[in-house]
């Protein structure tokens, strides 16, 4: 059976409500988090309201990007994640003819911005570094087809069942997860719970998406989130929530407010799919129709008003000829009549013609397009110079500018473990203290790791080349002026007479 038919099939009486809120949290000073809604992709509808509606032809889609990079443009990479995935539906004309197909295409959305992304990065230096990871559904009638790389998460709430991730995150505590060496929970509060295998934008380490697709069910709740939201709450804090708080826009809103409250010390997103039974839906919730439903609608009455008219016209032209006493005139209103019946299939024939065209236009286009692709890749290659090795001199400046870096962050992650004893009976103090921990390990350890400075025990990895030399000297000098915001925050309590 082709996917089209399942679709038609999952339709029966389902409508769905999306609505997303994106927050700064208590600790950052920007938001790096980036995310889209598209309503209906067949009309190209990319926003949201507090109306029901029902899905077109083509489905909903939700994307959440969470950006990496601090004063790297972490927020510039997820924008590119976002606005590629825009893009990419809105070529789309058509359904993939299978499941499989759907999935792949998600991968492929992925792996384009990620593309776009280092590409961003080679026209603007300043932005080297940058990352971001991804979570996409694309829900298509009752199923949500899913994708993502790194860990911002997918769920599916369904009533009476636990909660638990859709997805599994691509990260170092979430393998310790799967293996069995931790809890979920221990993963959500373990120390270097930040430092991820896979996102978009690491040139060395391209992103691997998955995808797999979830079957819904009218009463469901799809929810998509940075790490800010699941970072602060444990799935069963999330679950209640979602069990407790009936309207979309209001789920996410809460969801948001007790991040916030349970420390807020990373950007929040969240996104959330109600799939609502078309039968139990009361009374004073707005149902909307999308774009291409309208225009079904609006082609039906026109027929109408038009059976209508044509109506009108032959009981118009029979008294018109019977009061001028004509004896042809039942002959002339079954001739005016027969025009009258072939208006509609002119203006069908007409419609056609035109789509055609606008058809052949577009793969014209195409066509132009591939041609231009095609005299690229006939261009003789470019032979690429050698390129110098890195000055040894500028690379021992770099080692010995990293091992103090190194010797810094260990005085103050000791002095953050001694602090948290002292403060262990002050949980508002606590909390602070360990998102300034979190802070050391996803903006110091995990970009040196990344752009492989160091490895294992904080072994120093030298740039063999000026370009190399070059983009680790501006990691480390990104990475001093976090530890320097770090250090300067902790005289808060080098200047508290508990401290």
């Amino acid at each position: 059976m082709s996917v089209t038919n399942n679709i038609e099939e999952n339709k029966t009486n389902a409508l769905v409500n999306i609505f997303g809120r994106t927050d700064v949290g208590k600790s950052r000073d920007h938001n790096e988090d980036n995310f889209a809604i598209g309503q209906d992709i067949k009309a190209n509808q990319w926003e949201f309201n507090q109306h029901a509606f029902k899905q077109g032809a083509l489905g909903a889609v939700m994307v959440v990007a969470d950006g990496m990079g601090g004063t790297n443009a972490g927020e510039v990479a997820s924008e590119i994640m976002v606005n590629t995935a825009k893009q990419m539906f809105q070529k789309l004309q058509a359904l993939p003819e299978s499941s499989q197909a759907i999935k792949d295409y998600l991968k492929k959305v992925i792996k384009v911005a990620h593309k776009n992304i280092l590409t961003h990065a080679a026209a603007h230096p300043e932005t080297e570094g940058m990352g971001t990871t991804a979570a996409i559904a694309w829900v298509i009638g009752l199923k949500a087809y899913v994708a993502w790389s790194g860990d911002s998460r997918v769920y599916l709430y369904r009533q009476g069942v636990p909660l638990t991730p859709a997805t599994d995150d691509h990260s170092m505590v979430w393998e310790l997860v799967q293996s069995g060496h931790l809890t979920p929970n221990q993963a959500r509060l373990h120390p270097q719970s930040n430092i991820i295998t896979q996102s978009l934008g690491e040139a060395r380490n391209p992103p691997n998406p998955e995808a797999k697709t979830l079957q819904l069910q009218t009463g469901d709740r799809l929810l998509l989130c940075s790490d800010g939201l699941n970072g602060e709450l444990d799935d069963p804090d999330i679950e209640a929530i979602l069990k407790n708080t009936q309207g979309t826009s209001e789920a996410c809103q809460e969801l948001v407010n007790k991040a916030n409250l349970a420390g807020g010390s990373d950007n929040i997103t969240v996104l959330l799919m109600d799939m609502l039974d078309i039968n139990r839906v009361g009374k004073n919730v707005k149902v909307r129709d999308t774009a291409d439903q309208k225009a079904g609608l609006d082609a039906q009455k026109k027929k109408i008003i038009l059976g209508v008219s044509l109506l009108i016209l032959v009981c118009s032209l029979y008294l018109l000829f019977s009061n001028l006493g004509q004896t042809d005139a039942p002959a002339q209103i079954n001739k005016a009549a027969n025009k009258a019946q072939k208006l509609p299939v002119m203006i069908d024939s007409a419609q056609t013609k035109n789509k055609q065209t606008s058809g052949k236009d577009t793969t014209s286009k195409e066509q132009g397009a591939s041609t231009g692709r095609n005299e690229k890749e006939n261009k003789p290659p470019v032979v690429q110079q050698e390129e110098k090795k890195a000055d040894p001199k500028e690379v021992a400046a770099l080692e010995a500018r990293l091992k103090k870096l190194l010797d810094d962050k260990a005085k103050v992650l000791k002095n953050i473990e001694g602090l948290k004893k002292s403060y262990q009976d002050i949980p508002a103090e606590l909390k602070k203290l360990k998102a300034l921990q979190q802070r050391l390990t996803k903006e110091i350890a995990s970009p040196l790791v990344a752009k492989k400075i160091i490895k294992g025990s904080n072994e120093f990895v030298a740039p063999a080349t000026p370009k190399a030399l070059k983009k680790a000297i501006y990691t480390i000098e990104r990475v001093e002026a976090s530890l320097y915001d770090i250090q300067e925050k902790m005289k808060h309590w080098q200047l508290s007479p508990n401290g």
